[in-house]
């Protein structure tokens, strides 16, 4: 999991927001809040995405196929 140190104070602005597409009553679309993106860098200098939807917290990486898959535990970062 990501280090704590790095986790954004409660009040701050995710750098990506996560929204649920929806139509009203009237059939007009409308998007439900559910979540942010947060943009990390592990000690290693990997950049990854800390996302939040509700209690949830996940971790997300660019897929870089140039590079073989590493077995990484997330204690690493």
């Amino acid at each position: 999991m990501a280090n704590e140190k790095e986790d954004k104070p409660k009040g701050v602005r995710p750098d990506y927001r996560v929204v649920q597409s929806d139509k009203d009553k009237d059939g007009k679309p409308i998007y439900k809040s559910v979540g942010g993106l947060w943009k990390h860098t592990s000690k290693n200098g990997l950049e990854y995405y800390q996302m939040s939807i509700g209690g949830l917290r996940l971790l997300v990486f660019k897929n870089d196929k140039s590079s073989p898959v590493k077995d990484e535990t997330p204690d690493e970062f």
